[in-house]
């Protein structure tokens, strides 16, 4: 069984590029354009790591990000910030609400792989719901 990946992200192009590189890692993604998509999706499924952008259309990054980590059935579950937005504050205020990682664009796959696999591997395994 994969690991189940939500990615949040608007812009089509990067999507495509993660959606394929964790694919080829055996990871089954899902993915949302916006951030009330993104939480429609997390009351429907269940999913192991979540990978978020920050400047999105109707619900940012941050208020996604605060939402999921302090919601008692998301907060476990661990968060990449990939995002252009490299302002320090930034880094600072995703970390505040319990980010796992925050990495900035353009990114380096190989590092950006090895961060979900550790992150998974720390992290408790629960069943995947669809």
């Amino acid at each position: 069984m994969s690991n189940r990946i939500l990615l949040i992200e608007d812009e089509e192009d990067i999507r495509k590029t993660l959606e394929g590189i964790l694919t080829r890692e055996g990871f089954t993604v899902d993915f949302a354009r916006d951030g009330l998509e993104a939480m429609q999706k997390l009351e429907e499924v269940s999913f192991n790591l979540i990978i978020l952008d920050l400047m999105l259309p109707k619900w940012d990054g941050f208020k996604i990000c605060k939402t999921i980590k302090q919601h008692k059935l998301y907060k476990d579950v661990p968060v990449i910030i990939l995002t252009a937005m490299a302002q320090e504050e930034d880094r600072q205020k995703c970390l505040s609400y319990g980010v796992d990682e925050y990495i900035k664009k353009p990114f380096d796959p190989d590092f950006l792989i090895k961060r979900i696999k550790e992150l998974l591997q720390k992290t408790p395994r629960k069943p995947i719901t669809s």
